[in-house]
């Protein structure tokens, strides 16, 4: 036991390169990725329902909820730009900034006459109720900044293993819309909902670093993020054609988030400035206000702001690095 502690100490700190460190040898690295990622998780709320179609417990046939919109959003591009100043073979700073194509998802659904949204006393509407055709559209938008501190226990690309501790703040901003429009004969009506979140935070994060040889090396990332999220929601009901309005207004919340975030990556470097990476990336967002969990069906004088959503995103990375 103690012969094999010892050959793994000593792998540990065996220098890959004879030659001095890389990272005193360059000062900057940046970063250009692309990813390809998908957006999933929210709360399974019952958008339509079909009042000609009952369940044997009584209650009329869902036919369109929250969970449907988001399973028909696709798989989108993302572009994640980063650059790095390497003090010394201890610490470097580093900045980061990614933008996500935005996530849509929609769906229609019809029938005779008997589509309704379910309002608790539905006589309050005119075009929710005995409506023809139901189509809703619920568009996503997220952007991320991170400025990053990194604290190297042993330095990158010089040993077997490599350990860094990881001190930033981060600042992500989600956007979302949700539209969702009855029709009938002569007669078309929106429930629309909008919402933004930004929330300013700090996070802790550790990286391990496995370099098998000078051309390989595995990297696996963790990190934790608490944010202050300003949310906000605007809502609008129209009814009779879009021609009055049922409810609306504007609220504002402060709330507190947090992330959990986890990255792997395998880079081969094919010079000792440049090489090349693909990873994965997956992380978990809480405590934000998502569009369709704002939907009212009380239509009474309160107004809201409901932040208890969650969101997963998750997808692959592919991209450069280059130092100089």
């Amino acid at each position: 036991m103690r012969k094999a502690c010892f050959s793994l100490c000593f792998l540990a700190s065996i220098p890959l390169q004879a030659s001095c460190y890389w990272c005193l040898d360059y000062s900057i690295t940046t970063q250009l990725d692309y990813g390809y990622l998908r957006r999933s998780e929210i709360r399974n709320l019952r958008l339509v329902e079909d009042t000609a179609r009952v369940k044997g417990s009584g209650r009329f046939k869902k036919v369109m909820s929250t969970e449907d919109l988001v399973d028909r959003m696709n798989w989108e591009s993302a572009i994640r730009a980063g650059l790095t100043y390497h003090r010394n073979d201890k610490t470097s700073l580093e900045a980061l900034y990614t933008y996500f194509f935005p996530w849509k998802g929609t769906k229609t659904v019809t029938a005779d006459g008997s589509l309704q949204f379910p309002f608790i006393d539905p006589v309050f509407s005119e075009d929710y109720t005995g409506a023809d055709k139901a189509r809703a559209e619920y568009e996503s938008w997220l952007q991320n900044a991170e400025l990053n501190y990194w604290g190297h226990l042993t330095p990158s690309r010089a040993n077997y293993f490599a350990f860094a501790w990881i001190l930033g703040f981060r600042f992500l901003y989600l956007k979302e819309d949700f539209d969702l429009k009855f029709s009938k004969v002569g007669s078309s009506s929106l429930y629309a909902i909008e919402t933004k979140n930004l929330l300013y935070g700090a996070q802790l994060g550790a990286t391990l670093e496995i370099n098998p040889s000078k051309r390989w090396t595995w990297t696996f990332q963790i990190k934790g993020a608490g944010f202050l999220n300003v949310a906000e929601t605007d809502l609008c009901i129209g009814d009779e054609n879009n021609t009055i309005v049922l409810k609306e207004f504007t609220k504002e919340r402060w709330t507190d988030s947090y992330l959990l975030e986890g990255y792997g990556q395998l880079a081969y470097h094919w010079r000792r400035n440049f090489s090349v990476h693909f990873g994965y990336q997956g992380f978990i967002l809480t405590g934000i206000a998502l569009a369709p969990e704002q939907r009212d069906v009380k239509l009474k004088d309160r107004r809201r702001v409901h932040a208890k959503g969650q969101i997963v995103i998750d997808g692959l990375y592919a991209g450069l690095e280059y130092s100089f």
